[in-house]
């Protein structure tokens, strides 16, 4: 299991919970907004913004902002995986479902030979 030592440095204990981010960026510093997978019973934020100064005479992103977009790079390829994994478990389901009431029908019409 991949390590999340920057988000978890940023308060991101469940990570488990992001379901995207976007960066955005000003003059003087990038702004890092990541967004949860929330119920309307959760008492959690659906998003928490992180304010980066801009480091080096070139205004070169933190290193830390860095180091969470990589992090952040390894959880969507992760999620990307499950939800490809649920997609194809929920289309063999329904394939099931739909061949049983096939079979059932054709049973159906050898009955009335």
């Amino acid at each position: 299991m991949a390590e999340f030592n920057t988000l978890n440095a940023m308060g991101l204990t469940d990570i488990s919970s992001i379901s995207h981010h976007i960066l955005t960026t000003t003059a003087a510093q990038d702004v890092l907004k990541i967004y949860f997978n929330t119920t309307e019973q959760s008492t959690l934020p659906q998003s928490v913004s992180f304010n980066f100064e801009r480091a080096g005479p070139q205004n070169e992103q933190a290193a830390a902002l860095t180091a969470a977009l990589d992090e952040l790079a390894t959880v969507e390829l992760s999620q990307g995986r499950t939800q490809h994994k649920q997609r194809l478990l929920n289309e063999l389901d329904h394939l099931e479902q739909v061949m049983a009431a096939k079979l059932q029908e054709m049973r159906s019409d050898l009955t009335q030979f």
